[in-house]
């Protein structure tokens, strides 16, 4: 456990606290305020290339300083706002632990004579303290020296297992994106209007997807009142294209001698005729569910 107390490296995949370094081309930028003004003026200055699609294939490079420039600009200084945000709300978390942890190093320092802030010393110190084994000792029936060599294994044990744990971890997280991001792939191409990117923003979202519902059945669930009026609007737009589509081939019939309307629902109107606000009444009765047909 004490292992733990003294491990402070802020976060592993950031580098150091202050100081995560961001390469763009040859301009070295410290992650900060500054990040997204920097990124932002590195993409203003490049200089915007027109492409003759006609005579050459377009690269990545050439859409992103032509026709995607601002989208490319936008979705970098995206990326850096959450970046910065995220690395700002990692050092207020390790400051208010350090704070937390000051009196208590402090008061170590003291008993041990080691500087608070010499970790290192201070964890050599306390595991070197046989007055911490001596009552242990007795109870257990054992010299002190061999309690400290037992404790010893039983940490390096216990950090063995934790590592293999976040090993373990680490991997069904990996595994468990992949199957997101294909499951993402695959609803696209039912709702193309879906980003993932956006919705790994809603919380919600992440939380449906931690309790174990795919991808599509959280989309769905969160969305349901939009899918379902883009539903209705598709089914409604269908419907008039049919009506208008039917009024019109009647229109071109030609006339059949002998030939009338069936009875209930016959129109007596020259479809010729027809103005556009005729049109649109029999639409309506049509889908009220009423069967036209015309002489």
């Amino acid at each position: 456990m004490l292992n733990n107390v003294w491990s402070l490296q802020l976060f592993a995949d950031e580098g150091d606290a202050g100081a995560s370094v961001t390469e763009t081309n040859d301009t070295v930028v410290e992650s900060g305020d500054d990040a997204q003004t920097m990124v932002e003026q590195k993409v203003d200055d490049t200089p915007t290339e027109q492409v003759n699609p006609e005579t050459s294939e377009v690269s990545f490079e050439d859409l992103i300083k032509g026709e995607y420039k601002k989208d490319f600009k936008k979705a970098t200084s995206d990326i850096v706002k959450k970046r910065v945000k995220g690395i700002q709300t990692k050092l207020d978390e390790a400051n208010a632990r350090n704070e937390a942890l000051a009196p208590m190093l402090q008061a170590l320092g003291d008993k041990y004579r080691v500087s608070s802030d010499d970790y290192e010393g201070l964890t050599q110190a306390i595991l070197n303290d046989k007055e911490l084994y001596e009552q242990e000792a007795i109870e257990r029936g054992m010299d002190v020296d061999t309690l400290m060599s037992i404790k010893g294994i039983e940490r390096e044990n216990q950090m063995l297992k934790q590592r293999e744990q976040e090993l373990y971890e680490e991997e069904q997280m990996r595994e468990n994106f992949a199957k997101i991001e294909q499951e993402a792939e695959k609803l696209q191409e039912i709702y193309p209007s879906f980003s993932l990117a956006d919705e790994m923003d809603n919380i919600e979202f992440v939380k449906m997807l931690d309790l174990g519902f795919s991808v599509k059945s959280a989309y769905e669930a969160l969305h349901i009142d939009d899918l379902q009026a883009i539903q209705a609007q598709a089914i409604e737009e269908k419907a008039t294209q049919k009506v208008v589509n039917s009024i019109k081939a009647n229109a071109k019939r030609p006339s059949e001698n002998g030939l009338r309307s069936q009875p209930g629902n016959k129109v007596d109107n020259d479809i010729k005729g027809l103005s556009t606000e005729d049109i649109d009444k029999f639409i309506e009765r049509a889908r009220q569910g009423e069967k036209i047909s015309f002489t």
